[in-house]
């Protein structure tokens, strides 16, 4: 914060910016929680500081800081000018490298706090908004910086809270969203192993990164966690094979001393889940095949044995099926009934004399030319030379 002065700046000035002179003037006539920007220029402007100019420029991540019981205001009341019950406040507008800066800067307010309550008597609570990377974000994280404030009564007046411990979705870096659960899951379920790693290798390096607290930390976690439990569960897998014997669900972030530590535990139940689902369906996908062959055994005799029908008894969209049939047997459907149709006229004409036309509407055909044309080209002959020999 700038040292207080009645000069004013001069030179090219974002709109907001007061001078001390006209902040106290305006503070005094505030009740209650009161906030005015005290400009720190940023992007390709000058920084002021008690009318000496600072050239230079300056990174994109900006904090609000809302201040209850301000500084300034601290000072008034310790020199008598100030009504003993009423607060002021002010905000601040910081720059900082990265993200991962503001908890060294969150330390250095709780040193403001300490030393307003040692030099000056006066009880000082900032509340500090989350970091934001363009201008028109200001307002959210003002907000951010107010409802901080707002949880003094339950986590301590006379210290700084930062909005993205207490709600970590107010934080600008870390969220386990639906964007990352979709590639998650889908790189799990369908992807190869490749692309499962290189999932949690952008997760694992937002969590190094993203300079998150202990309350975001946790937050991503347990939205993680909850993830790989749907997966699991979606699938119908045991969860002592995905997460071990005696798995309880009280797994948590604190667990991890790294996010590397995390990841590699993440990666190894998501290859792992991706294993059993890989088995499952070969085992589902088998078993719908020799389902399969059984209803066509008991109903090829029937002239309206379809794809549809048999999809239905599967509970299976004819699309999927039809793929999944042919890369399992080698040969479509329709291959397959023709198939078993043939096996079974040939059959009767060895060891009965029933007419054609009776076998061929036994094998599911109520036209004997068609059948005849369709055993001449399974066979290379037709019913009647077969049949003599």
């Amino acid at each position: 914060m700038a040292e207080q002065s009645n000069q004013k700046p001069t030179g090219d000035c974002p709109a907001g910016g007061y001078a001390p002179a006209s902040f106290e003037k305006r503070a005094a006539a505030w009740m209650g929680i009161a906030y005015v920007l005290m400009i720190l220029f940023v992007i390709n402007f000058a920084i002021y500081t008690g009318g000496r100019e600072l050239p230079g420029t300056f990174p994109l991540f900006l904090a609000p800081v809302s201040v209850a019981l301000a500084v300034v205001v601290a000072r008034r009341m310790k020199n008598g000018t100030a009504a003993g019950g009423t607060a002021g406040g002010a905000a601040v507008l910081a720059a900082f490298c990265g993200a991962g800066s503001i908890y060294p800067f969150v330390g250095e307010l709780n040193r403001i706090c300490v030393l307003a309550q040692s030099y000056l008597g006066q009880l000082l609570t900032i509340g500090v908004g989350a970091p934001c990377a363009r201008l028109e974000e200001l307002p959210r994280s003002a907000e951010g910086a107010r409802s901080a404030l707002a949880y003094r009564n339950l986590e301590g007046a006379g210290q700084a809270i930062y909005i993205g411990d207490l709600e970590p979705e107010a934080g600008s870096a870390l969220r386990f969203d639906e964007k990352d659960e979709r590639e998650l899951m889908s790189a799990v379920k369908l992807g190869e192993q490749e692309e499962v790693q290189q999932v949690v290798e952008r997760l694992t390096s937002r969590l190094r990164t993203a300079g998150a607290g202990a309350g975001q930390w946790n937050l991503f976690f347990l939205e993680l966690l909850t993830c790989l439990l749907r997966l699991a569960r979606g699938a119908r897998l045991d969860l002592s094979e995905v997460f071990g014997q005696g798995f309880t669900g009280a797994v948590q972030a604190g667990d991890f001393s790294t996010p590397e530590a995390l990841g590699e535990w993440c990666l190894e139940r998501c290859l792992r889940i991706q294993s059993l689902i890989r088995r499952q369906r070969t085992d589902s996908a088998g078993c719908a095949v020799e389902r399969t062959k059984a209803f066509i055994q008991e109903h090829y005799g029937e002239s309206d044995l379809s794809v549809e029908r048999l999809c239905d008894y599967l509970h299976l969209s004819p699309a999927y099926f039809s793929t999944l049939f042919k890369r399992e047997t080698g040969m479509s459907f329709t291959a397959h009934v023709t198939l078993t149709r043939m096996e079974a006229a040939a059959e009767a004409l060895r060891s009965s004399e029933d007419k054609t036309y009776l076998i061929a509407r036994r094998c599911g055909y109520e036209d004997a030319n068609y059948f005849s044309y369709v055993f001449k080209k399974h066979f290379g002959v037709t019913p009647t030379k077969f049949r003599a020999g």
